[in-house]
């Protein structure tokens, strides 16, 4: 095994959240190699001192902090949202209105007749 295989599959273990020091080829390769015994130890070390160290108590109220803080986060993503869409049709009702605007003179524009099932009581 090289260093660089080494550094891969020791790596590819803690992304599993594996002990490497567990781990044969790791440990024969470590035994003729002594950059990556150090990489091996530190490792070990590492897990030794996770699995001896205490649980650390949360502030009180951090629960609380952190829940009202993700609420307003998300209604500010919320109002965020809602301005993009607002704007986003705006825009779009202004393309549409400035499509269908006939740009010719009022004297040069065809008369429309209202179509004959709409009710002659609308203005």
């Amino acid at each position: 095994m090289r260093c660089l295989d080494f550094e891969q599959r020791l790596q590819r273990l803690l992304d599993y959240r594996c002990r490497p020091d567990y781990d044969d080829q790791l440990k024969m390769h470590a035994a003729v190699c002594d950059s990556c015994q150090r990489k091996l130890e530190s490792q070990r070390l590492l897990f030794a001192h996770i699995a001896t160290s205490s649980t650390v108590e949360l502030p009180s109220g951090m629960a609380t902090a952190v829940l009202s803080r993700l609420t307003e986060q998300r209604h500010v993503r919320r109002q965020r949202r809602q301005r993009y869409l607002t704007c986003t049709l705006a825009v779009c009702l202004m393309c549409v209105l400035f499509m269908r605007h006939d740009f010719r003179p009022i004297d040069e524009r065809p008369v429309y007749q209202l179509p004959p099932w709409l009710p002659r009581y609308l203005p």
